[in-house]
């Protein structure tokens, strides 16, 4: 066991073979196509028949050391949450190596109310068995985790009666309770009321201390900030950038702001049916007399906004 290193993975690849289900007399390829790559998503390929395959990730090497706060970054599709699920043991590598070294604990939206029936006290018990615990050692636990998920009689009501931000709490408060050396947190963090969250990171920081690594996923830029000082930013299954958190961001913002294929493509539809019509209609296109400005011309407000960032792009 390497002790500088909490999470190693190597050359991780993840496919996941599935067929396609096309439409009623649909054409179908016999002969294979070659893969694609769309704008979210992993990569698709397609074998003969309805045979296709998903590749999730692709290459993926990571190295993280014990005592890293590390947020993973991307779109929808990005396979983030999948990477963090190699990363948890819960799914296996195609090809590559996936370790991790000590105690791995989650807090993942789908183990939020493990029994939709159960009060949240009998949960902490369920949980806590999840997470390896004895049941002394939950008995012990049971009153901290109770103060800190601050639900007062809602403790002894099932969790099906639970808001969002309430099941956060409590699956949060048993997470950090047992200080994992590994926590693996997956969009949770920013369901809770502010204060709540002030409150987590204040636990987290606690753990931190004793040399523990925590790695967050997250949509939110904010909360990459907030809670971790590096980020890997991950697009359509592999690694565009790893490093200081406000560089990373930097890069994944500058690179999601630029216009998209899609927008120039409309551009040019636009003009093409400008050149197209005829009658009295004024259809000028310059930057002062953009497409959304044409008169007997009724545009969308969201092409609206799209002809702004275009008009942008060509200045």
């Amino acid at each position: 066991m390497d002790n500088d290193f909490a999470i190693k993975l190597q050359d991780v690849t993840l496919e996941i073979p599935a067929k396609r289900r096309l439409p009623h007399g649909a054409r179908r390829e016999t002969n294979g196509t070659p893969s694609s790559s769309t704008q979210i998503g992993g990569r698709l390929s397609y074998g003969r028949g309805s045979a296709a395959t998903v590749t999730i990730l692709e290459d993926v090497s990571i190295n993280i050391s014990r005592g890293q706060r590390v947020g993973l970054i991307g779109a929808n599709g990005a396979g983030k949450s999948t990477l963090l699920r190699v990363m948890a043991g819960i799914y296996f590598p195609t090809r590559g190596l996936a370790e991790t070294y000590g105690r791995v604990s989650t807090l993942f939206p789908e183990l939020l109310g493990v029994r939709p029936d159960a009060t949240g006290l009998e949960n902490i018990v369920l949980t806590g068995i999840l997470l390896g615990l004895t049941r002394k050692e939950i008995n012990r636990r049971i009153p901290e985790i109770i103060e800190f998920t601050e639900l007062g009689d809602y403790i002894y009501m099932p969790i099906r009666t639970y808001s969002s931000g309430m099941r956060t709490r409590l699956v949060l408060s048993i997470a950090t309770c047992i200080s994992p050396d590994i926590l693996l947190v997956d969009e949770v963090i920013g369901t809770g009321d502010k204060s709540f969250r002030l409150k987590a990171k204040d636990r987290l920081n606690e753990m931190m201390t004793s040399a523990n690594t925590l790695v967050v996923v997250s949509q939110s830029p904010e909360i990459i900030r907030e809670f971790c000082t590096e980020a890997i930013w991950l697009d359509r299954g592999q690694v565009r950038a790893v490093g200081d958190v406000n560089e990373v961001l930097g890069k994944y913002a500058a690179d999601t702001a630029r216009p998209n294929e899609g927008m120039i493509a409309d551009s040019k539809a636009l003009l093409a049916a400008k050149d197209s019509l005829v009658g009295t209609a004024v259809l000028n296109w310059s930057n002062d007399i953009p497409i959304t400005n044409w008169e007997g011309l009724l545009v969308s407000e969201s092409f609206a906004h799209r002809d702004q960032v275009l008009r942008h792009h060509h200045d």
